[in-house]
């Protein structure tokens, strides 16, 4: 036996000969925040020998010690109703009700659920060592107040957001966005007292790299001086609590047995077996959107769809680590690419994620079988019964509900001040359509021309080239009502486009807006330097 150990990013291996265990549980859950807690107690409903460790002094994660006590989008369904519902109920014995749920009522409610349903749970804790039999995770290493433990185990769920766990294990895993490595930023969420209600500020506090402890502490440092540059003293906006934790909003995403793509979700290529769905639009905090991958700036640029809530079909295979037996994961790091995991990422999806997460292993366990061999029958059975896989009678739409296929309907929709859903639906088009966009783009109605110029672009088609010449030298300001905000500029498509037509004949006219983007448009000036690089 082995155990695999994380340092300065790197993962090294020692011999343990003889080693020995000092306890054992079927399930061993390490972090108990948003997606854990829930793990924890969906495994011990089912029988399961749970043992649960956070490193925090508190469940919940960012429910809690995060201070984010409110939902965006999401579908309903699960154990964590079950748990918001008591959280409610607790609410009305609080000084003050919170506009979704007092983070302190959350934090009791969870410890109560995991406490009833047989688990058991240690803080102050965390893991130091994976113990491995070959590819096989047989056991955890771990640090508590009382000391360093062992104790065997039949599944570790790795619940750290982070993905510290499997990455401690030797599982691969992406990290970023491809041009420069960045993640989303971090917020440093703080609670207010408004309008009578506690409820919260989520602001993007700048950016971490979660595998570099030093970062770490500059972001816990320079986010905490944010709090302190803004005065409290308005009575109907006074502070209840800056956060304990930071809003990590991506981390490690471990390669799993089936990866989540942007590009192959917005292409209309689904996962034919969901065990649950995620609702939400792409959330990407990140305003550089110049740097991001082209499939995703066709999306949020040229489209501006930034604000269209989608749902999206979430297979098993996210959630079972690819290489490695033993190891599940739940929450933030499930196998993704950096744009789709901005739409996962989402506190009710993550909570559903522990319950399916811990049900898989009550299963496997139950079975006698690995994670993979579980039948997604059996596991979408315990999931209805509780109505985590889908408690929507009506689903919300997946991309391809949202596309356009009648050209007039095109039309009119390119002739508007929302175009972007028929931008979209221009992506692959046909001869037929081809031609239309072309007649279209000599039309005398502005609109109509200048965003089937877009369209045909996005197509790759370089009859588009001579309207967005004409985009970009007028400096078109015009903004899309398409999404319900973070709507793109015009000519920040058109300089997108034109960089990835890749004429030379425009490297003069996108050479000029590094000099002068014009006014207040200083988000031309990435653009123009990212289409110069293509």
């Amino acid at each position: 036996m082995n155990v695999s150990r994380l340092s300065g990013g790197k993962v090294f291996v020692e011999t343990s000969e003889g080693a020995s265990f000092d306890s054992s549980c079927d399930l061993f859950v390490v972090g108990l925040g948003t997606s854990g807690a829930i793990a924890a107690v969906a495994a011990a409903r089912m029988g399961m020998n749970v043992l649960g460790i956070d490193k925090l002094a508190c469940m919940g994660g960012s429910a809690t010690a995060g201070g984010v006590n409110g939902y965006y989008f999401g579908l309903p369904g699960g154990i964590f109703e079950s748990v918001d519902s008591y959280t409610r109920e607790l609410d009305k014995n609080m000084m003050a009700a919170a506009r979704c749920f007092n983070h302190s009522s959350k934090l009791l409610t969870l410890e109560r659920f995991v406490y009833k349903s047989g688990a058991k749970f240690a803080y102050d804790s965390v893991p130091l060592g994976v113990l491995m039999e070959g590819k096989h995770a047989v056991g955890l290493e771990w640090l508590s107040p009382e000391g360093v433990r062992r104790t065997s185990c039949n599944f570790i769920i790795d619940a750290t957001g982070d993905g510290e766990l499997a990455a401690m294990a030797g599982c691969r895993y992406r990290y970023g966005r491809e041009s420069d490595g960045t993640a989303q930023p971090f917020s440093y969420t703080r609670n207010m007292f408004t309008g009578g209600f506690i409820g919260y500020a989520n602001f993007d506090a700048g950016y971490v790299d979660i595998r570099d402890a030093r970062s770490i502490s500059e972001a816990l440092i320079h986010g905490g001086k944010l709090h302190l540059r803004e005065k409290f003293d308005d009575e109907n906006n006074l502070l209840v609590n800056p956060a304990l934790m930071l809003g990590h909003r991506e981390g490690r995403l471990i390669e799993g047995t089936e990866t989540l793509s942007f590009k192959d979700y917005v292409c209309g290529k689904v996962a034919s077996e969901p065990i649950l769905y995620a609702y939400t639009n792409f959330d990407t905090h990140t305003q550089d959107w110049a740097f991001e991958s082209d499939i995703f700036q066709e999306w949020l640029t040229v489209g501006s769809l930034w604000g269209q809530n989608v749902s999206i079909p979430v297979p098993v295979g996210v959630f079972i680590p690819a290489g490695v037996e033993g190891i599940l994961t739940a929450g933030r790091c499930l196998s993704a690419d950096h744009e789709m995991a901005q739409a996962l990422r989402m506190e009710r999806c993550m909570q559903k994620s522990g319950e399916v997460v811990g049900v898989l292993a009550a299963l496997a366990t139950k079975q006698g079988v690995s994670a993979s061999e579980v039948k997604v029958a059996d596991l979408k059975a315990e999931l209805e019964r509780t109505d985590c896989l889908n408690s929507c009678p009506h689903p919300p739409p997946q991309i391809g509900d949202l596309l356009i296929h009648d050209p007039d309907k095109i039309r009119e929709s390119l002739a508007s001040d929302a175009p972007g859903i028929a931008i979209w639906s221009c992506r692959n088009p046909g001869d037929e359509l081809k031609a239309k966009l072309k007649e279209w783009m000599l039309s005398g109605n502005d609109n109509l021309c200048r965003h089937a110029a877009l369209a045909a672009g996005l197509s790759g088609d370089t009859a588009s080239l001579e309207v967005l010449r004409k985009i970009i030298s007028e400096k078109d300001p015009f903004v899309p009502s398409t999404g319900r905000s973070h709507n793109a500029r015009r000519i920040c498509a058109a300089v997108f486009l034109v960089g990835r037509l890749g004429d030379i004949e425009d490297i003069p006219s996108l050479a000029s807006l590094l000099h002068n983007p014009g006014s207040e448009q200083h988000d031309v000036f990435s653009y123009a330097l990212a289409a110069l690089l293509t």
